[in-house]
């Protein structure tokens, strides 16, 4: 749990669980979860190199570690990482062969993990 008074961050940082007591009017307290969670991207339909249209659904898991940091980096993490996940998956999809994107799923997959885990590095967040 984060706690903003009037829009900055509070001294503590980032609050235990428990209960907390705060003013609705001046105060904001954002929840975030530490635990492994699982987001999924819409369905996403590419155009490969040999003009065949196919879609894919591709879903992340991800941990975040510096609840503070995660959420003062970034607006919106979640949907941030959503689009970012679904740019990169279009990009490595792109420029390949529908051949190429069935037989080499496993290498393109990890080209994915590196580029999204080197973008989201500086998130606060481990890609699982």
């Amino acid at each position: 749990m984060i706690y903003f008074r009037y829009g900055r961050l509070n001294k503590d940082g980032e609050l235990g669980p428990g209960r907390v007591s705060y003013i609705v009017v001046v105060d904001e307290v954002v929840v975030v979860s530490k635990q492994d969670e699982q987001e999924i991207i819409p369905l996403l339909t590419i155009l490969s190199i040999d003009a065949v249209s196919y879609t894919i659904k591709v879903t992340i898991t991800y941990q975040v570690f510096d609840v503070v940091q995660a959420v003062t980096s970034v607006m919106d993490y979640k949907n941030a990482l959503k689009l970012i996940c679904g740019c990169l998956v279009r990009d490595a999809c792109g420029f390949r062969t529908f051949d190429t994107v069935r037989t080499n799923q496993k290498e393109i997959e990890k080209d994915i993990e590196k580029d999204l885990a080197i973008i989201t590095q500086s998130w606060y967040f481990y890609l699982l």
